[in-house]
């Protein structure tokens, strides 16, 4: 994992192979998958989402 912190700002690498459990977040999230099939639960939904 990289990370970067400036103030308010953060930004995260992440390499996962083996998920997350279903979290929340107390800030808004702003993610791009750029490999493979990341499976997401929003809302209550389920959805798979491609790079």
């Amino acid at each position: 994992m990289i990370t970067y912190r400036d103030g308010w700002f953060e930004l995260a690498l992440l390499e996962n192979t083996g998920g997350f459990p279903c979290h929340t977040h107390d800030e808004y999230v702003i993610s791009a998958n750029l490999n493979g099939v990341e499976h997401v639960w929003l809302d209550g939904n389920t959805f798979d989402v491609d790079p």
